[in-house]
């Protein structure tokens, strides 16, 4: 479904008034389609989403600012989305290299360079204050976790993923809202399903002792995926872990319920995680992903996504967050 304001107030008028959006609401493929046909795609609105957010955990401070949350902190916070102020603008893009790559997946497409920027802004223009509330250490690339906020409501939520270049500029960004329509287990059936028997492979890994929290994502994602049971990836997980990914209305809590997670998708054999860019914090960490189905066509999209992790002070797991892209590219191959 996405997240369009504008095609759920076309849905408003196809079903009836929406009230909190949970898996008790069904709609139907063909209703969105109808929808977006009515009104098309959009920017955000941080007053259309009130009902799906959830209430902000924690927030965590970066206690020694380095280059890349710096320039973050610079943007997103002190100077803000520019909303047709042109001094605030041009900060905006003097900060972005002339060949950016700039993935705002809400958008169908992703102009390059500084025309990339200016569609990433313009489509932030509609939105409520944007909060960050986690944001990563990292010297040449970092993550922030954000919501969207509008006279005290929270709406939105999302990730960002930032690097930076010699220079000391943006060269990629990434940036993933929540979906509205959260598949939950479906998911994990709909990935078995594509997959059928086909297995995927993966290299093999020695053990070791990573330190530090993009080297500890590095590890799990790029080392022992699909070379270790879900048993041992937990023992990197605080006890107290929160996780939240965003195929499922709410977030997991524990050690036990995190397993239980990892537990399911582990069954998926044709599926790998395939880890793209990491930032380089040792407290925390963003990175970039996408999905690679052992038996789908090779022409068939790979769904994207962005983590972020965070450490407690014992370098344990503590918060977890994982979005994949809102759209739907399985749709096809179902």
């Amino acid at each position: 479904l996405g997240s369009d304001p504008l095609t759920l107030n076309a849905l408003k008028a196809s079903v009836g008034p929406i009230g909190p959006i949970g898996p008790t609401i069904a709609v139907t493929a063909a209703t969105v389609a109808a929808a977006r046909r009515k009104r098309p795609f959009s920017r955000l609105s941080s007053c259309s989403v009130r009902a799906v957010a959830q209430p902000v955990e924690a927030v965590a401070q970066v206690e020694s600012l380095q280059l890349a949350p710096a320039l973050v902190q610079k943007l997103w916070k002190e100077v803000g989305i520019p909303k047709g102020n042109a001094l605030a603008e041009k900060q905006w893009l003097d900060s972005f290299s002339a060949d950016a790559t700039v993935e705002d997946l809400y958008l169908n497409e992703n102009p390059t360079g500084i025309a990339g920027v200016r569609a990433y802004l313009e489509n932030k223009s509609g939105c409520g204050r944007l909060v960050i509330d986690r944001c990563s250490d990292g010297d040449r690339s970092c993550g922030f976790t954000w919501h969207l906020q509008e006279n005290e409501a929270v709406g939105l939520r999302g990730t960002t993923f930032v690097q930076l270049d010699e220079q000391g500029k943006v060269c990629y960004l990434r940036e993933i809202c929540e979906p509205l329509f959260k598949p939950g287990d479906l998911t994990v059936e709909l990935l078995k399903a594509i997959g059928g028997d086909n297995v995927a492979t993966f290299d093999q890994a020695e053990r070791r002792e990573p330190k530090g929290a993009s080297d500890i994502c590095r590890y799990l994602w790029k080392e022992l995926q699909g070379n270790a049971p879900p048993k041992e990836c937990l023992t990197f997980f605080a006890d107290k872990v929160l996780y939240e990914d965003f195929n499922y209305e709410l977030p997991l809590r524990g050690k036990e319920e995190v397993g239980d997670f990892l537990e399911k998708f582990a069954k998926i054999k044709a599926l790998k995680f395939v880890a793209e860019r990491f930032s380089d914090g040792s407290r925390a960490c963003c990175f970039t992903w996408n999905v690679e189905i052992v038996g789908a066509p090779e022409d068939a999209p790979r769904i994207k996504g962005i983590s972020f992790y965070e450490l407690n002070d014992a370098g344990k797991i503590i918060y977890v967050r994982d979005i994949p892209e809102s759209s739907n590219p399985f749709q096809g191959l179902v």
